[in-house]
């Protein structure tokens, strides 16, 4: 295969074992809908980590016979983003943070409680209710809890299950299987509803940029929770930090930043979400370029 000098590649195979596939065949509509399921995700997913209207990923795709069904599929990037940017997010590496998919497993049977960043490059600290945590990417997360991209994995994951007679599902790379599932799990892990409450609820330590300050406990703070992100309005419920600001301990100037505990809640109005966000302790001020 010759590729373009400009273009990386990433490959993995999807492999599809049972009775249905024994004969190294598939149902054709099935394989239709998986394989536009595959392209859509890849697509979703370059969209949103980008926020680009263009795609920048090829996918190209070849079946190949090994004891059941399966497909290769070759994933070809550029220099904005690359194909194994585009691996690893979704989780079809055997390496790094386990992606989207190594996320909704731990995720499986689970509720989040509490999501920490660990630095300004998006790597957090997810918590769950039984005690146990995974380090990711909020980027990962975020994309877990899409609903588009939750239904294309549903449609590569659970309906071929449901359709056809199958015992296993697996994805390969350099011929070791990364990522596998029985159809019990396939249902629990991509399930239609959300495996976290991030994108609804959620309290985490949060590094802010603020754009305004008020020195009333009724007033408002605007802050940026992002460098690409419209400006959120908060309450401040930490009295000994809005005493400094009073009495000039703490002064502010443009984009200074704070490391604070931030909390969103969601109400549902006129059926129209409506973001609330609270400040319930402010860990440390500093201006930039400190």
């Amino acid at each position: 295969m010759s590729l373009p000098t400009r273009m990386q590649q990433n490959i993995f195979e999807l492999h599809y074992e049972g009775n249905s596939t024994k004969d190294h065949k598939m149902d054709l509509s099935t394989l239709i809908k998986v394989m536009s399921a595959v392209n859509a995700l890849m697509c979703s997913v370059e969209k949103k980590a980008i926020k680009s209207k263009e795609n920048n990923i090829e996918v190209e795709v070849k079946a190949f016979k090994e004891g059941s069904f399966g497909v290769e599929f070759v994933l070809l990037g550029g220099l904005e983003f690359t194909a194994h940017h585009l691996a690893a997010l979704i989780g079809l590496s055997a390496v790094g943070h386990g992606g989207i998919l190594g996320y909704r497993s731990w995720c499986r049977n689970k509720k989040v409680v509490n999501i920490t960043e660990l630095d300004d490059e998006g790597n957090v600290e997810v918590k769950a209710n039984d005690g146990t945590t995974i380090n990711t990417t909020s980027q990962v997360v975020n994309l877990a809890s899409n609903d588009r991209v939750v239904d294309l994995l549903h449609r590569i994951f659970v309906t071929p299950f449901e359709e056809l007679d199958l015992d296993s599902i697996y994805i390969s790379k350099d011929q070791e299987a990364i990522f596998s599932m029985k159809q019990k799990d396939a249902a629990e892990i991509f399930q239609s509803d959300s495996p976290t409450e991030l994108l609804e609820n959620w309290t985490m330590d949060h590094i802010v940029v603020v754009e305004q300050v008020a020195l009333t406990e009724e007033g408002k703070w605007r802050l940026r929770l992002g460098n690409n992100k419209p400006p959120v309005t908060a309450s401040m419920e930490c009295p000994s930090f809005i005493e400094q600001v009073r009495n000039g301990q703490v002064t502010f100037k443009a984009n200074d930043k704070m490391n604070v505990k931030l909390k969103k809640e969601v109400t549902l109005k006129n059926f129209r979400k409506r973001n609330s966000y609270t400040i319930l302790e402010v860990y440390k001020h500093w201006h930039t370029g400190q």
